[in-house]
């Protein structure tokens, strides 16, 4: 024991370490050339641990788990050098798993399914989302917007995307759906927009491809919005 205590001391490690205003320690993490390196471990005021996360020069990376004041999971999430990726899990408050995400290589929501509480996939209609993964989020003027839409939570096996106005019901036979680069992903391309804050509207149609009834779709109406920057030799007046 004496001679683990020396060796601790004579090859000491540099920490960040943080408190609460009562003195209690909120959370501690090993430093190597003054950036995060190790295992962080953040605790609640009580003493309990509140969460455990990984670092790697100074950047998150690898699995960082999260607790509730009981000690009960409440989150995993996984990281690569700062990006989060591949995928994370959220529990109730009683341990069950209620929503799985998935993200790819850029950190990008690409995906989710949502649990009931007997942990079978919920499929509520409220429970589905149209997912759009841009090539960029932010466009300079003269570039195409370029994104892939899914949808999120899906049942069936196949989706189809139309644009227009979801309030309208005739909507989708009087505009054509988007190609698709798969039977659950469509592709949009825009040149047509204005500088600034551009919205997209329309509708996702989930079907069921194997039996391609009409009682089987499920039309989720989306929103979404982009931004264009102007080009460097344009001109923006105010009046």
């Amino acid at each position: 024991m004496l001679l683990f205590i020396f060796c601790s001391c004579s090859k000491s490690i540099e920490h960040e370490i943080s408190y609460y205003e009562s003195g209690e320690l909120k959370f501690k993490v090993p430093l190597k050339n003054n950036f995060r390196e190790g295992k962080l471990i953040e605790y609640f005021e009580d003493g309990k641990i509140k969460g455990y996360s990984n670092w790697y020069q100074g950047l998150l990376h690898g699995e960082t788990k999260l607790f509730n004041q009981d000690g009960s999971l409440s989150q995993i999430n996984r990281y690569n050098k700062g990006i989060r990726c591949c995928e994370s899990s959220f529990y109730t408050s009683d341990g069950k798993l209620r929503e799985t995400q998935f993200f790819d290589e850029r950190g990008r929501l690409i995906d989710y399914i949502k649990y009931n509480e007997d942990g079978i996939q919920d499929l509520d209609i409220q429970t589905r989302m149209a997912i759009f993964i841009p090539e960029r989020d932010t466009i300079n003027e003269g570039d195409i917007y370029k994104t892939e839409i899914k949808l999120g939570n899906m049942h069936y096996n196949s989706i189809e995307v139309v644009l227009g106005d979801p309030t309208n019901k005739y909507i989708l036979k009087n505009n054509p759906k988007l190609p698709k680069k798969n039977e659950r992903t469509a592709q949009l391309e825009i040149e047509d927009y204005e500088i600034g804050l551009n919205t997209i509207t329309g509708v996702v149609v989930e079907r069921d491809s194997s039996r391609q009834k009409r009682k089987e779709l499920i039309i989720i109406p989306f929103k979404h919005d982009f931004y264009v920057s102007p080009s460097s030799n344009t001109e923006v007046t105010s009046e």
